[in-house]
């Protein structure tokens, strides 16, 4: 028998005692009466096995750490067991009822007792080399578990960096496209605005050139009418 069965068999002696002290007490002012003793008998047996439910529950929680469903399953059988045992002493009596929530309660003074009242259990409170091993591999696995989550979250941080670097990056070269494909554009206009002047440019030149042609055009007629004039003079 190890410490902890020594402990759990400690606490029902005393969950017992205590309800014999419960009964004793109920005789000052009930008297005899079966059917607060039968609720008190069936809140205190109901009691010790949900205690036994706790820990068959917890020794399979430190085994598997994604015992979080079986827990709460198994918190929710233990209400039940409570509500069941409670329904079934108010069906006797209400007196029997109330005996019955007595008897819950009998198992939590008696740990109360050994825990922190009784001085020699303090004292001597060791914890099973079972349970430490445990309690330290539950520590480790808590402590791995948050290097993961940082470590994972340092990644999460390095890779968002690096995206909104290369984004810049692929920004900057977005915008330099644009300020080249700007800048051709601008060169085509000039280029275009050139032509443009050359052109502008040469028609003026044609259009003097055909002033000149015209004036002379006229110069010339202006002497073919004088020399008519002068053959005309002559004649």
């Amino acid at each position: 028998m190890n410490d902890f069965t020594a402990f759990k068999n400690q606490i029902f002696i005393y969950t017992l005692i205590v309800a014999v002290f419960c009964q004793l007490i109920s005789l000052i002012f009930l008297g005899v009466d079966v059917k607060f003793s039968y609720g008190l008998v069936l809140g205190t047996c109901v009691a010790i096995v949900n205690f036994n439910l706790l820990v068959f529950s917890s020794k399979a929680i430190l085994k598997n750490s994604k015992g979080k469903g079986f827990a709460f399953a198994s918190y929710i059988i233990r209400l039940l067991i409570y509500g069941v045992a409670f329904y079934m002493a108010m069906k006797v009596s209400v007196p029997a009822g109330l005996a019955s929530v007595v008897g819950f309660l009998t198992l939590k003074l008696a740990i109360f007792y050994v825990c922190g009242i009784k001085t020699k259990f303090s004292k001597g409170r060791t914890v099973t080399p079972e349970v430490q091993q445990e309690f330290e591999q539950m520590d480790k696995q808590k402590a791995a578990h948050t290097t993961d989550r940082l470590r994972d979250k340092i990644r999460r941080e390095i890779d968002g960096f690096d995206e909104d670097e290369d984004e810049q990056q692929d920004t900057e070269t977005e915008r330099q496209n644009i300020e080249a494909e700007h800048q051709s554009i601008e060169n085509e206009w000039q280029k275009i605005e050139s032509a443009r002047q050359a052109i502008e440019k040469e028609r003026k030149d044609i259009e003097k050139e055909l002033q000149d042609i015209e004036k002379k055009r006229k110069d010339i007629e202006k002497s073919g009418a004088t020399i008519e004039a002068i053959e005309e003079e002559e004649g």
